[in-house]
């Protein structure tokens, strides 16, 4: 169900990027995507360690029946998430001139920012509460409340650049986070009563039941809830800001390390837009398939080790692995031979789809990389995937600031530090797993078969491509694409995997 909403959400946002594209152009893209990174920055230090925190403290409390723990944990969450979200966005609100010209390099966006502060307060409430939801394995309140929210953010934001068509992009850029935080508001309000509802049914029409459980803990030493929310959060929320400074600076220096290569400041802007902006979330859409493999897999590894199941952990470890690698393998052979054809009919763009066989590459390593560091967030091992993370940030900004800024490189210098980054993660995050966990690598049968299936499909997407020329655009890609998902499959039955039997033991 998870893989359903968010295969929607991704086509959804994937429309709404194009709306957007279109709508401000390629510089109205670039202002946007400078405000993003504070969005980045704030919510890592005052958010991400929480909900990662929230979701495993729940998942344990379920495990181990003990609902006022949980209860407390939600609270204590919340209370802890606004006290780090006060501490940095006073700071921003107060000198949002100086960040917005100096820092962000642009005073168009000073607009923009101001209102996304009020928007990132109820995000960050909104996903501890989900957070939460997926904790204790009731998933019924974050699907519903994430496709509400996207409908209706890009109804707000279309809606509003509609109304004032033609404007500037810093006005644009504006307009976009208000509608935004209009979204945030319903998404906020609707899983907060969906979660007093539903603790207050419960005790209604369970109220000897949960008396029960009440009474089995009571005389039990309790846990430190804040003291073990903070310490389960503080390395993930520490590598989170890290990180995302990082990844901000690199997203911030990058047109001016473009222009010192030769570019003018519009063309660096347009040029950064159309890759932030429409390359990369062609090449994340796949990811519909791997958020929701991490949102499982943390609780159930965490309820796993609360139980000390080791065998366990590894059976599910070793799942989480491999059917990453399908997923990432069939995704590569459509992005690989058809994402730049893709990439210009959607957008309308000559540029979109540029660098996309490095691009691709990178972003079949940072699948491996999303769950692999989900593993070991899922055994306690937060501290290994934050370092990871950080030094992920590290190699890609080292490769921004000295090559982009060189003649004749330039972009090919982000796109690389992307690819190398990626592929370091993702075996520096294996290598812990199989370290700590004792798994064992099936190396021929989670990478070999996945990457002859791969081979094939490649093949038969190029030549479907070629013979298919004389038909539209829209045609030929459909169902190249459609042909070439076909051969993977149909090759990885023949090789002994079959997917409706691995989809069935992953559900069993």
């Amino acid at each position: 169900m998870f893989t359903a909403s968010s295969v929607g959400l991704q086509l959804l946002g994937f429309i709404y990027r194009i709306a957007l594209s279109r709508l401000i152009g390629a510089e109205g893209m670039g202002v946007y995507g400078l405000v993003m990174p504070v969005y980045s920055v704030v919510q890592s230090f005052a958010l991400w360690g929480l909900t990662l925190a929230l979701t495993k403290e729940s998942a344990k409390y379920e495990a181990l029946n003990n609902p006022k723990a949980s209860a407390t944990a939600v609270r204590t969450a919340i209370l802890l998430y606004l006290l780090q979200f006060a501490i940095i966005a006073v700071p921003i609100f107060m000198w949002s001139k100086p960040i917005a010209a100096n820092i962000l390099g642009d005073f168009r966006t000073r607009a923009a920012l101001l209102i996304l502060l009020p928007c990132m307060c109820l995000t960050g409430i909104e996903n501890l509460f989900k957070a939460h939801f997926q904790g204790i394995r009731y998933i019924y309140p974050p699907i519903v409340s994430e496709l509400c929210e996207q409908l209706i953010r890009m109804g707000a934001v279309l809606g509003l650049l509609i109304l004032f068509a033609g404007a500037s992009p810093g006005v644009a850029a504006a307009l976009i986070v208000t509608g935004m935080l209009v979204s945030e508001v319903f998404s906020s309000t609707f899983l907060s009563l969906w979660y007093l509802i539903r603790k207050r049914c419960l005790k209604k029409r369970d109220c000897l039941a949960y008396s029960a459980k009440l009474e089995e803990w009571k005389g039990k030493p309790q846990a430190d809830i804040p003291k073990t929310l903070f310490a389960a959060a503080l390395p993930v929320s520490f590598a989170g800001l890290l990180n995302n400074l990082l990844a901000s600076a690199t997203t911030v220096i990058l047109p001016r390390r473009l222009m010192l290569a030769g570019l003018s400041q519009t063309q660096a802007l347009s040029d950064f837009g159309i890759m932030t902006g429409m390359t990369m979330p062609l090449l994340m859409m796949p990811a519909a398939f791997i958020f929701p493999l991490t949102a499982v897999l943390v609780p159930k590894l965490a309820e796993a080790c609360a139980l000390k199941n080791a065998e366990d952990v590894r059976r599910k470890a070793a799942k989480g692995i491999h059917t990453t690698g399908i997923i990432a393998f069939a995704a590569c052979a459509v992005l690989l031979p058809l994402g730049k054809e893709i990439a210009q009919l959607l957008y309308n763009e000559p540029a979109a789809g540029n660098f996309m066989a490095p691009l691709t590459a990178a972003a079949f390593f940072t699948y491996y990389q999303v769950v692999t560091g989900s593993i070991l967030n899922g055994v306690g091992r937060q501290k290994l995937s934050s370092l990871s993370i950080v030094l992920c940030s590290v190699i890609h900004i080292l490769f921004t600031w000295f090559a982009a800024a060189a003649p004749g490189v330039g972009m090919w210098g982000y796109v690389i530090g992307d690819l190398v980054s990626a592929l370091f993660g993702a075996a520096f995050n294996t290598f812990f797993i199989v370290r700590t966990t004792g798994l064992s690598l099936r190396v021929h049968n989670w990478f070999i078969k996945p990457l002859l299936s791969f081979l094939a499909a490649v093949f038969a997407a190029r030549i479907s491509i070629l013979l298919l020329g004389t038909f539209t655009a829209a045609f030929s890609i459909i169902l190249s694409a459609a042909i070439c998902l076909a051969v993977y499959f149909i090759t990885l039955r023949f090789q002994g995997i079959s997917l409706r039997r691995y989809i069935q033991t992953i559900r069993e």
